[in-house]
């Protein structure tokens, strides 16, 4: 196509914007919001493996679509399907079913990347495809401005909640009538034989048997492994950090990003492939070893400039190399070859990257804390507990032994009324049964076998022996007269307390939740809220601290607090990443003569033609 009309270029444009906008609104806070729902260690790396099996599968799905349905039709019926699929997700908490549910969404949603990408370049000149297709990038970053409005304006935090993935359903539904509006576009490869075997690009193996080929594709396979740590997990960092617009501070890197891909073409005609693939995988050393020094020497800004190089890491070395495999590959297999490069970095190189850095997390990060051997712990509650100035703690619980996790997840349910999760949980648990007034007796809910209910005030005196749980709303105000934009003075006290010196208690440090018993303390890094949100709602905190004779564990809205050592997994992510960049040094020796600038403008055309980028 020679020519395009401003009307097209804006349809498409937005084509573009919107369809990378829904995948990041809910994508990027994804592993934080498994975090908080309590999704178990042996599912998060799966349901964050969906995006690579739905990588895997899309060539598949796309071969047989685009041989039988015009391009901008299946790209609507299958953004309708991953809006549906999307809503339905919000409503799932058992891992399995989450699992399913994404795994099928993904399968509808990763074709669409290919089917924008077709209908662009159907309908536009080769050389301004890049000019829509940055309205993808520009998309995604856009994706931030639901946290932000939603923080700003509503007084809500969004990151790690189910609301992102109902706005990734709206947002769906309305790519999906957004597609309607774009120029027809035939099936492009109707009557042509399909061929699995060619749409994963495995005919390309065959070029495993060039030495620096298969060096290029086992180091790109498992680069994706620190990749994906910052990649699928890097927002359960933030949260753990206290960082609430996760979403905007990662996408920070996608902004960046945008205009560093302005510099792959100079880059590659002045450095050459080899070394500006070598300077993708010294930006990817920078940004752990950035991390690594941020928690070592408490400077936050060095989390940022590990977000920040991400433009670099995907720019030099994903694009470069997916520039490598174009010009490596023979013209009649060049697809085949990108084909063959996606599958395994973004399919088998991430599903590794997920399951190992789920691994390391779990390896190095706790749900309790030991006390000290033959601990005695106090048998009477304090007179003087609550030393908190104006904190409100009500819906007091005390029992004489430490409650599960479940049992403390629908103590919750039950005492914030929430009939759902109450729901679930007695389903799950296969309990609950209806009595003569048509009420429903819960036997998981421990409320009723509580030594005490009721007020703070009532609680002094009683007691326990050996096993423990103290759970409580907890309402901190901020004082009267303040202004509105200035910050309240933080509170430190007790809130709950048994014993002397080394007593068990409950209290805040500078506006930080902390559970302790003798020397041993777990503190909750994220802040206590303060005072009324902007809808002039009290924000309480559901706490609850269980000690079982050995360990100590804290609980906030009927979660486990978790507490990560982020240092060592830095430290073992900088390592490989060092390692493999060393290895691709002294290993890879294909040796191109330096690209023109024309060159390598016209094989970053090629690639992003082939929607590999």
């Amino acid at each position: 196509m020679e020519k395009m009309s401003m009307s097209v270029r804006i349809k498409l444009s937005v084509m573009m914007f919107v369809q990378f906008m829904s995948f990041a609104v809910w994508w990027v806070p994804l592993a934080a919001y498994l975090t908080n729902i309590g999704v178990g260690s042996k599912f998060v790396p799966l349901i964050m493996s969906t995006m690579a099996f739905g990588c895997m599968a899309a060539p598949v799905i796309g071969m047989f679509a685009d041989r039988h349905f015009a391009s901008q039709k299946i790209l609507a019926v299958l953004n309708i399907a991953t809006a549906v699929l999307l809503f339905v997700a919000s409503t799932q908490t058992n891992s399995m079913a989450l699992f399913i549910v994404l795994l099928v969404a993904m399968l509808c949603y990763m074709p669409t990347w290919a089917l924008t990408s077709s209908i662009a370049m159907s309908n536009s000149p080769a050389e301004k495809f890049p000019q829509i297709r940055v309205f993808g990038s520009i998309g995604w970053v856009a994706a931030a401005l639901f946290s932000i409005v939603a923080l700003k304006f509503f007084g809500a935090k969004i990151d790690g909640t189910k609301i992102p993935l109902i706005c990734g359903a709206v947002l769906s539904l309305i790519a999906a009538g957004i597609n309607f509006t774009v120029p027809n576009t035939p099936p492009p490869a109707k009557g042509q034989k399909a061929s699995v075997i060619d749409a994963l690009g495995l005919r390309a193996v065959s070029m495993m048997k060039d030495k620096n080929f298969a060096i290029f594709i086992v180091i790109s396979t498992l680069v994706m492994i620190p990749f994906t740590l910052y990649f699928s997990f890097y927002s359960i960092f933030l949260q753990d950090k206290g960082f609430t617009l996760i979403t905007p501070t990662m996408n920070l890197g996608q902004a960046a990003e945008i205009f560093l891909m302005l510099l792959i073409p100079l880059a590659l005609a002045r450095m050459g492939i080899k070394w500006a693939l070598v300077a993708g995988l010294i930006a990817l050393v920078v940004r752990y070893i950035a991390f690594w020094c941020g928690g070592l020497f408490d400077m936050t800004w060095l989390y940022f400039i590990g977000i920040l190089v991400h433009g670099v890491i995907f720019g030099f070395f994903i694009v470069g190399g997916q520039i490598y495999v174009d010009k490596k590959a023979s013209p009649e297999i060049r697809a085949q070859a990108q084909g063959f490069m996606f599958l395994v970095t973004f399919g088998v190189g991430m599903v590794l990257g997920n399951f190992f850095s789920s691994y390391l997390i779990d390896s190095y990060s706790t749900i309790t804390e030991p006390v000290v051997e033959n601990y005695t712990m106090p048998d009477t509650v304090n007179d003087d507990m609550l030393t908190v100035e104006n904190a409100v703690v009500d819906n007091v619980r005390f029992y004489d032994k430490a409650l599960s996790g479940i049992e403390i997840e629908m103590l919750n349910a039950v005492i914030t009324e929430n009939q759902v999760t109450i729901d679930r949980l007695n389903k799950e648990a296969g309990v609950g049964t209806e009595v003569g007034d048509g009420s429903v007796v819960y036997s998981i809910d421990q409320s009723k076998s509580a030594l005490f209910s009721g007020d703070l005030a009532g609680l002094p005196g009683e007691k326990a022996a050996e096993q423990m749980t103290f759970s409580a709303m907890v309402y901190l105000p901020v004082e009267e007269g303040l202004a509105e934009d200035a910050k309240p003075a933080p509170l430190t006290g007790t809130i709950f307390a048994m014993g002397g010196d080394s007593s068990i208690k409950v209290g805040v440090k500078d506006d930080l939740l902390y559970f302790s018993a003798g020397e041993k303390e777990i503190v909750q890094r994220i802040a206590m809220p303060r005072g009324e949100d902007k809808n002039g709602n009290p924000q309480k905190v559901f706490v609850t601290a269980t000690f079982d004779g050995k360990d100590l564990r804290l609980y906030t809205q009927g979660k486990i607090y978790r507490r990560y050592d982020w240092d060592p997994i830095w430290k073992i992510t900088t390592i490989i990443s060092a390692i493999l960049l060393g290895a691709f040094i002294v290993l890879f020796r294909d040796k191109f003569d330096k690209p023109g600038k024309e060159a390598v403008k016209e094989a970053v055309t090629e690639v992003a033609e082939e929607e590999i980028v």
